[in-house]
């Protein structure tokens, strides 16, 4: 069985961020992705723009009620500003910042591994021991894995409770790795109206199904479809709240113990999106309504995606559409999008300042909060500013030694 979470322990990343940024690299460069950059959002609650400078504003969709909000947004020179106060801390916050980190570094990250490793299996086999139909859900989410013995109860489970975003993403999940299972049928696909009707991504994954079903045309119709979704979703950030809960619920891991395990099951994840790029590429330059239809999500990816990897592949996508009608200013214009991309989310030192969310709980939450109401480049950029304000306290450390005894050494089981 796969264990995403000792991807962490073997090759023991610095941070959450830094774990999840380095599968996000991986995936791009294999499939040939454009990456995305958006001007950082700031939340309305943190005032870090001088009240003088003329802002603009961004929409967002809030996933927790569907509520459209407004996300005070940078000019362009503004957001220029940001970013370097972000990713530039200045020389005695970057001093601090390494103390912090160097008393971090004194924690017994193999015990702790250990610990997390032995907890999750008790909790395979806890789950995997009861009758209980959620319970064998339960098994593929804190495990990652659809196997013999859970495959039909994955999608008894989905005709039970059509409503569960999780369960669906994980059925359609399945039949794109195994489009010929005789559960990944029409009947499947409707349910997508009930679980989340405006969700391009659901209809994505089912156009993809029926690709590799060699259903070109009704591929073509739920890409239409999507091209009309309202934002596009792959329940990362609540997949990731999701294995916490249980994990929280039925052990005794601290809350960043558990997140590390709940993001290392959510990075792992597949996004299925290749097929569809493919898809669009091979059959948009005959077909004038296809190719319009993949320009169409491709932007409703870049501007209402809530990970970066989506953001990347609606640029993507979008490349192929300028490529198919001969738009060569839209391609360099993507290209340069590129280019800012890589320098705002490879900066070094955005990666030490987020390796504190590994033992901040609060840090945690705020990425964890954020990012499932407003998307990850919103939770991302407010966390890493929060960083930046927090080394401004000299009091501040969450590696100091009062704190590693009440965080990191209660977990002797």
């Amino acid at each position: 069985m796969n264990k995403p979470w000792l991807l962490l322990a073997k090759n023991k990343p610095k941070s959450l961020f830094s774990f999840k940024l380095k599968i996000t690299i991986l995936i791009i460069t294999s499939i040939t992705l454009l990456a995305i950059f958006n001007s950082s959002l700031l939340i309305p609650t943190y005032k870090n723009l001088p009240s003088n400078k003329a802002i603009k504003n961004k929409t967002v969709i809030n996933k927790s009620n569907s509520e459209t909000i407004t996300v005070v947004l940078p000019t362009e020179t503004e957001s220029g500003i940001l970013v370097k106060e972000m990713n530039n801390f200045s020389p005695e916050s970057d001093t601090r910042l390494d103390k912090i980190l160097n008393d971090c570094s004194k924690i017994d990250k193999e015990k702790q591994y250990l610990i997390i490793d032995s907890t999750l299996k008790k909790l395979t086999e806890h789950f995997q021991a009861s009758k209980k139909l959620k319970d064998k859900l339960n098994t593929i989410i804190i495990t990652g894995n659809v196997d013999d013995t859970n495959r039909a109860a994955l999608f008894n489970y989905v005709k039970e409770k059509p409503t569960d975003k999780i369960a669906y993403k994980l059925a359609l999940s399945e039949c794109a790795k195994n489009s010929d299972l005789p559960q990944c049928n029409d009947k499947l696909f409707a349910i997508a109206h009930f679980t989340d009707k405006n969700n391009a991504a659901l209809l994505l994954d089912i156009a993809s199904i029926l690709s590799k079903q060699g259903n070109e045309e009704a591929a073509q119709s739920a890409t239409e479809k999507a091209a009309k979704g309202h934002y596009f979703s792959n329940y990362h950030h609540e997949y990731t709240q999701r294995t916490l809960e249980l994990i929280l619920d039925n052990s005794t891991l601290d809350f960043n113990q558990s997140l590390i395990i709940a993001t290392g099951l959510s990075s792992a994840l597949p996004y299925g999106i290749s097929s569809f790029i493919k898809f669009c590429k091979n059959n948009g330059e005959s077909n004038y309504v296809l190719s319009d239809a993949c320009g169409k999500v491709g932007k409703l990816m870049e501007k209402q995606s809530d990970t970066i990897i989506s953001q990347a592949v609606g640029l993507a996508v979008q490349e192929v559409y300028f490529k198919q009608t001969n738009n060569q200013k839209a391609v360099e214009q993507i290209q340069n999008r590129t280019k800012a991309f890589n320098k705002k989310y490879r900066d070094a030192l955005v990666f030490k300042g987020s390796e504190l969310m590994n033992f901040d709980e609060k840090l945690a939450r705020l990425w964890l909060e954020l990012g499932i109401n407003y998307g990850e480049e919103v939770a991302f950029d407010s966390v890493v500013n929060e960083v930046n304000i927090l080394l401004r306290n000299p009091d501040y450390n969450p590696c100091s030694k009062q704190d590693l005894t009440t965080q990191y050494q209660h977990t002797n089981f």
